[in-house]
């Protein structure tokens, strides 16, 4: 399989996938990414040019393209194109069991590194960022099921990470401009877009290997290297050429950190400059630049596209880099260290290239800004041996201690405030997992509702924390098997109708209609448990982009729809004998809505015709009278007869569910001025909702249920609600600062941004001092404490789960 990505990137896969300018490559049934050795030998060149002691390298392999590289004649001459190493590898319609990725494909580099690798048969997934401009580029090969677009604007993270479900540069700018994400433009589009994309595929790659990786660098590189920790340059010093420079060493040190990290797995990569050719992407440079490519030595040294794009083709199809990576490429051989008096363009790689420290730093900072937990520095505890899992050990094997670890604590005892937020979520994943029946896909000791919570947070966990994938993914597959068989049982089983905690359940006549279907896509007698289970497959999806799941997802927001009929106006019912017009289901129907609109790409009809559903939702829900006009706070449900809020307990989750619905919707629009009003009316709940006496302690700031009083009963449902509220007051955030973390930067005080983080942090904080079994991870009831064993169960557990998990989201920001 084969994956290519244009910074260029590529990226190859076993009849999955492969990419370019940015190029990925896997091979069949695996992905290779390459890594620079940690110390090349040192490389030795004829007298009459230079030996360079002060570098090193690795001994060069014959370079059959050596010649006609040392006497070049410009554009068109006899130096190989893309296609020509496609024919001299003898690949021609021979790459038909891979699959390939390439980014930036409507002009330049990626169009013909495209072409290239359409002659080999290889499917091809080719990203752009405008789709009609894609389709004028490479129209001539595209073919549905075997070469098709991609819509990525590397310019967004969350574009990246839509692409990167669908699959499963910029030059010298003049002035200092950003990202959609705040980031430098030049930084955020060449290296952390491509760095994340690398992430989300990372476990299709390394399922797949050998699989293979090509970063698009430059010579550029030698500009200069990263300027950390400041890499938006936002204290001053920007230079155009400095930006770039710092960008294309990003691209080089990812592709030798990838090596070093993941080769011995059998995931390589390479970094390269393709040459000087004139493209769309030197549109910045100044004029008089332009000009003196014009002077005849400079004319020979450039090259045409489609040889430009010959050196990317190389690195992802070549024989001779299978299970090796690591390197600098140029002109379609291993560059040596660049000669200092060789003037600009001297062929070869700058002495900060192999900065193996300076390439670890930018992989921890680029995890940390992308939103990626680094699978390498998971905290101390799990270096010690005292990690008794059920999961596969393997997965902790290669973890990282502190830089100032602490003394070994006493086995199973992980009582110090100083253990991470990370481990602290996977001990308390691990105390959950005990409850976990493979037999059905869900939780014993709680409610089928809450199963589809529990293993949302765990989903939560895996997004944040990539090597928990590998035990994630099978736990999700054995649900989405197991537990739509125990359907109906579930309708039968709903002793507790969470918007009255304690009452009857419903008829079992009811239910016993529900029974008759069997195996039924999770669909049951209550349109808040479809939505739960339709939010949790929605999450999987972000993990394991199988359609399985987005369909599953689909056809219980159908079956919801079908209860859009509430008596004052609209509104979905809470169950389909319509007892009862809440706030929660319809908090979970706007979210499901935005999710699946999310779910899909931007210019497609599904997200139109969810958008529309979710609008629709928020402007009815607003009207509804569910949200207290004094103070904020949303009761639980509307009188049916008079339509007026009912006035019953204003629950935590209540107070949760809509924020999430609410920032998804601010992420779908373009519309400033809706961005603005679906994040104050979130703002406005979650203040009030942190600042009730009734939720929030005032004395310790910890989030607290009303069932929890002396004399008061939380039932099995109760015990989930506070984890549900964090989960979504941290995607909220998560919101707020993808996109107003520049402008807050510089004031953590007044914010909400922040007083939402420090909120979060305290009860992530609490819970696990205070209402915590220290031997087995046990979560209990009351955050603030003290712990009580009597009422531990997979709901507290999940909902402690939660509130870790976004902690872990927050203190990133």
């Amino acid at each position: 399989m084969r994956l290519s990505l244009p910074l260029t990137s590529t990226l190859l896969l076993p009849r999955r996938i492969a990419a370019c300018p940015s190029i990925f490559r896997i091979s069949p049934p695996a992905c290779n990414v390459l890594t620079p050795p940690a110390a090349p030998p040192p490389r030795t060149y004829e007298p009459t040019i230079f030996t360079f002691r002060k570098f090193s390298t690795s001994s060069a392999m014959p370079n059959r393209y050596a010649a006609v590289h040392a006497k070049s004649k410009g554009p068109g001459d006899a130096r190989p194109t893309a296609l020509d190493i496609v024919k001299d590898e003898g690949l021609e319609g021979k790459l038909g069991d891979k699959v390939v990725l390439i980014t930036g494909c409507s002009s330049g580099l990626g169009v013909e590194t495209a072409k290239a690798m359409a002659a080999t048969g290889a499917r091809l997934f080719l990203t752009v960022r405008d789709m009609a401009k894609g389709e004028r580029a490479v129209g001539e090969i595209l073919k549905p099921g075997h070469v098709e677009l991609v819509q990525m604007d590397l310019n967004s993270l969350d574009s990246v990470r839509a692409a990167a479900k669908e699959v499963q540069s910029i030059m010298a700018v003049p002035t200092l401009t950003h990202t959609h994400d705040g980031f430098e433009s030049q930084f955020g589009t060449n290296h952390l877009s491509h760095f994340l994309l690398f992430q989300l595929l990372k476990p299709l790659l390394l399922s797949s290997t050998p699989s293979r990786v090509v970063c698009l660098s430059s010579s550029g590189h030698r500009a200069g290297g990263i300027n950390a920790p400041d890499y938006n340059f936002s204290q001053g010093g920007y230079s155009a050429f400095a930006a770039y420079g710092q960008s294309k060493t990003a691209n080089l040190y990812m592709a030798n950190e990838i090596d070093r990290r993941y080769g011995s797995q059998g995931l390589h990569a390479l970094s390269l400059h393709p040459g000087g050719i004139a493209t769309g992407l030197q549109k910045h440079m100044p004029d008089s630049v332009k000009r003196s490519w014009e002077e005849p030595s400079i004319k020979n040294y450039m090259k045409s596209t489609a040889q430009g794009a010959a050196t990317s083709v190389y690195a992802a199809l070549s024989k001779e880099w299978e299970g090796r990576g690591g390197r600098f490429l140029e002109d379609c051989a291993e560059a040596p260290p660049v000669d200092p008096m060789g003037g600009p363009m001297a062929v070869g790689w700058a002495p900060h290239a192999f900065d193996e420290g300076a390439a670890k730093r930018l992989w921890t900072d680029s995890c940390r800004m992308v939103g990626v937990a680094d699978d390498a520095a998971t905290k101390y505890l799990f270096s010690y041996g005292i990690y008794e899992s059920i999961f596969e050990p393997a997965l902790f094997s290669n973890i990282e201690k502190d830089v100032n670890p602490l003394p070994p604590p006493s086995p199973r005892r992980f009582n110090d405030s100083r253990v991470s937020l990370i481990s602290r979520a996977l001990l308390t994943t691990e105390a959950l997992q005990k409850y976990y029946t493979p037999a059905t896909g869900l939780y014993n000791t709680t409610g089928w509702w809450n199963s589809a919570n529990a293993l949302t947070a765990v989903a939560d966990l895996a997004l944040l924390h990539p090597p928990f994938l590998e035990i994630a993914i099978p736990v999700f597959e054995n649900t989405f098997e197991k537990a739509q068989q125990q359907t109906a049982l579930a309708s039968i089983k709903k002793t507790m109708n969470p918007h009255r905690l304690g009452s009857s359940p419903p008829q079992a006549s009811r239910c016993a209609k529900e029974a008759e279907g069997g195996d039924n896509g999770f669909k049951n007698a209550y349109y808040d448990d479809e939505a739960w289970w339709a939010l949790l497959w929605l999450r999987v999806y972000a993990l394991s982009p199988h359609s399985r799941y987005l369909s599953t997802a689909a056809s219980l927001f159908d079956d919801m729809a079908l209860g859009w009929s509430g008596p004052c106006g609209g509104g979905l019912w809470w169950d389909k004998s319509h007892t009862y017009l809440g706030a929660i289901e319809n908090e979970l129907f706007l979210s499901v809505a935005s999710s699946l609109a999310l779910a899909h790409p931007p210019s497609s009809s599904e997200r139109a015709f969810y958008l529309v559903w979710a609008k629709r939702i928020y402007r009815w829900f607003v009207k509804s009278g569910m949200i207290d006009p004094q103070n904020s706070t949303i009761n639980n449900g509307l009188n049916c007869t008079t339509c007026t809020n009912d006035n019953g307990t204003v629950w935590t989750y209540n107070q949760g569910v809509v924020l999430g619905g609410l920032a998804s919707l601010a992420r779908l629009t373009d519309d400033e001025n809706e961005r603005v009003e679906y994040l104050d009316l979130a703002n406005r709940i979650a203040t009030a909702a942190i600042t009730d006496p009734g939720l929030v302690d005032p004395t310790t700031g910890v989030l607290h249920e009303p069932c929890e009083e002396p004399g008061q009963d939380c039932g099995a449902d109760g015990p989930q609600f506070k984890g549900i509220f964090v989960r979504n007051l941290g995607y909220l955030v998560q919101q707020m600062g993808s996109r107003d973390a520049a402008r807050q930067a510089g004031s953590r005080g007044p914010g909400p941004m922040w007083l939402y983080k420090d909120f979060i942090l305290r009860n992530a904080e609490s819970l696990w001092l205070h209402d915590r079994d220290e031997v087995h991870n046990a979560i209990g009831l009351r955050w603030a404490g003290p712990f009580e064993e009597a009422n531990v169960s997979a709901a507290t557990q999940g909902s402690g789960l939660d509130a870790l998990v976004a902690g872990v989201v927050v203190e990133k920001l």
